[in-house]
């Protein structure tokens, strides 16, 4: 199976034999050659599941290796598609695709996903000690948190005063980020891991992953739009503190399926939308923008909420996932949404072989919540 799912997107540039050379040449070229810490982002999508091996040398962020399998065929679906798999099989998906890139295993981080979580902002009494706190906070989850709360794990952050609005600021009261994240949902992740004898070191939200690839510690607010093959995630991050994480009942698919639904075969669809611009004139690139703007008008509801809300305007908005890398879709987006746009660029600070420099640059966006899986261990290292 492996010979046709790896590697889905490098595909579109070379032949087989030309990637096992490079992933050959890249691991020669870059392997650590001493004790550098060396972290492996996985993070599992509904469509494929994403791997990004770093390391830090001389001061350096340096990719190792990447590598990407689609989970279509493991469903006998074609590649793509976002199939309903067992344990079983996704923990093969995972060892298929740790044989072929001979990533390290030693320090894993892995990703949770933004749908399985809830965000919600609460209040506690200011000038009490942090167990006390923890006793609040705890009976605000109870309060707040629509499902039975040992059925979930909790977090909170605080939320300074400087970013909320003036009119909620309340001297006498202290603002955090409630996080919920579903037990269902991680025990699903680990099953995965297990089965593929694979021991993350850690689990992390992929919001928070994908913040850690793009933020650049700038004061107004900017909002990151994953547009995933099932959902779509958006993200608002003000002064480095998470403000919403919506993920919308609504994938990038559906633009193939704008085309399915007319008796278009999924295969040629999905190669149809590889060659097309979201901004030309043909039938098909028409109901692709069509159903696209339907899309970033979801998108647009839960920005226009925080502006309102925050009474600050979005500075920029950055597109990541694989739907990132259509034709135009940039400047397309920033034309609709109004607010200046910009591609993932996840690996813009890090050392990258020159051989894969100008396929890494196509494909970046859609690596950019393992490159923040693996950041997580080594920008604290």
């Amino acid at each position: 199976m492996i010979s046709y799912v790896l590697y889905d997107i490098l595909y579109l540039y070379m032949a087989t034999s030309f990637i096992n050379s490079i992933t050959s040449l890249v691991k020669s070229f870059l392997q650590p050659k001493d004790s550098s810490l060396v972290v492996t982002g996985i993070d599992i999508g509904s469509s494929s599941i994403k791997l990004v091996e770093m390391s830090i040398k001389s001061g350096h962020l340096v990719l190792n290796n990447y590598g990407s399998i689609a989970l279509g065929p493991y469903a006998k679906s074609p590649i793509g598609t976002t199939p309903v798999l067992t344990s079983e099989i996704v923990s093969q998906a995972l060892v298929e695709l740790f044989n072929e890139t001979k990533a390290n295993k030693n320090n894993i981080v892995a990703s949770l996903p933004t749908g399985s979580s809830l965000f919600k902002d609460i209040t506690i009494p200011a000038g009490i000690n942090d167990e006390e706190a923890k006793t609040v906070v705890m009976t605000e989850a109870h309060r707040v948190i629509p499902v039975p709360i040992q059925d979930v794990d909790i977090d909170w952050l605080s939320i300074p005063n400087e970013i909320l609005p003036e009119e909620e600021v309340d001297i006498s009261r202290k603002s955090f980020l409630l996080i919920a994240v579903s037990h269902e949902s991680q025990k699903r992740i680990e099953s995965y891991m297990h089965g593929a004898e694979i021991s993350p070191t850690v689990y992390e939200l992929e919001v928070f992953s994908s913040m850690r690839s793009i933020y650049t510690h700038e004061r107004a607010p900017i909002a990151l739009v994953d547009l995933g093959a099932s959902h779509i995630k958006v993200s608002i991050i003000h002064e480095g503190v998470m403000r919403r994480a919506v993920a919308l009942d609504r994938g990038f698919n559906e633009l193939e399926n704008s085309l399915v639904v007319n008796g278009t075969d999924f295969v040629l669809a999905r190669k149809i939308k590889h060659s097309s611009s979201i901004t030309g004139l043909s039938n098909e690139e028409k109901s692709f923008r069509d159903t696209y703007l339907s899309l970033i008008k979801d998108v647009q509801v839960v920005t226009n909420e925080y502006e309102r809300y925050s009474h600050t305007s979005i500075s920029r908005v950055v597109l990541l996932g694989g739907g990132a890398e259509m034709k135009n879709i940039i400047e397309y987006t920033e034309s609709i949404i109004g607010i200046p746009t910009e591609k993932s660029k996840p690996f813009a600070q890090t050392i990258v072989p020159e051989i894969v420099k100008d396929v890494i640059t196509e494909i970046e966006p859609e690596f950019t919540i393992a490159t923040g899986l693996a950041l997580r261990i080594l920008t604290n290292s």
